[in-house]
């Protein structure tokens, strides 16, 4: 299955997109089968897919990044726009899944119409959140393929990095998992679009290694609450988490002759139909002479 990584931070503390793009193929590659194939696409410096080319990908992963969806970037809007493109194939065909991680959380709902704003308790949100999710989500077909470890009822922990989230979701979107911290943790749209506001990608030493000196450069916590938080952090669904939205990515895949099969029958219905229309206003056109 081919995969697209569009990466969304440039930080030099993570090595630019390329040490972004890296880090997340290197979490997902080979979870399902080696012959999964995931590429890094560049969404800050970089070209997009084409729209007609995004029916041959079976999924996207959208990253996290250090910059804020409402800074508004041109960058940012060819993302949008190409958001929408991908999720409008999907609703179509199926595919391809895609999966928003922080701010790609946050873009694809501002994308789909959505409200971003500042964390509603001010704060920095860092470390690891127990998010209550919908009774339902965890037998999910997909869900049902992880064993999480935390048997507590409907609750999943995921690592947190992040001082903006979603205040309003898109009227499209369905409320899957919220906390104490953020009402939208988890969002879905339709059975192709899975959103976090957490990162299911991280571990707690990506959080203490990499993270913790972000938040350092950006000041918003100070040195004691950095060690504080690292500290009361949870790790027990790290992996857990990751193999959720992998096994989601995977989840009843359609092959991509399939979906070319499927453009080809939806290009020659609607032939058919503008056929049909211009045949009944010959006859209509007759029957008034």
């Amino acid at each position: 299955m081919r995969f697209g990584v569009v990466v969304t931070d440039d930080d030099p503390l993570w090595g630019g997109e390329k040490g972004v793009g890296d880090y997340i193929i290197k979490r997902f590659e080979g979870r399902n089968s080696s012959r999964d194939e995931f590429t890094a696409i560049h969404g800050v410096s970089g070209q997009l897919p084409d729209k007609k080319d995004i029916i041959t990908y079976d999924g996207f992963i959208f990253t996290g990044s250090h910059h804020s969806v409402n800074d508004d970037s041109p960058w940012m809007r060819r993302l949008e726009v190409f958001i929408r493109n991908a999720y409008q194939t999907s609703q179509e065909f199926g595919r391809p899944r895609m999966v928003g991680i922080c701010f790609g959380h946050q873009l694809i709902a501002k994308a789909l119409g959505g409200h971003i704003g500042g964390n509603p308790d001010k704060k920095f949100n860092f470390g690891s959140i127990d998010i209550n999710v919908d009774e339902g989500f965890l037998s999910n077909d997909f869900a049902t393929q992880v064993s999480f470890k935390k048997r507590r009822k409907s609750s999943i922990t995921m690592m947190k990095f992040h001082g903006e989230c979603v205040l309003e979701a898109p009227k499209i979107a369905r409320l899957i998992g919220s906390s104490e911290q953020c009402k939208n943790e988890i969002l879905m749209y339709g059975n192709t679009v899975l959103t976090t506001q957490g990162h299911p990608e991280y571990t707690k030493n990506v959080m203490a290694l990499t993270n913790s000196k972000i938040m350092s450069r950006i000041g918003r916590l100070d040195e004691d609450e950095i060690k504080r938080n690292l500290d009361q952090i949870v790790n027990d669904d790290a992996e857990n988490c990751t193999d959720m939205v992998n096994a989601f990515l995977h989840h009843m895949p359609l092959s991509i002759n399939d979906r070319m099969s499927n453009l080809a029958i939806t290009g020659k219905n609607q032939k058919k139909n503008a056929t049909s229309k211009r045949a009944m206003f010959k006859r209509t056109e007759t029957i008034a002479a």
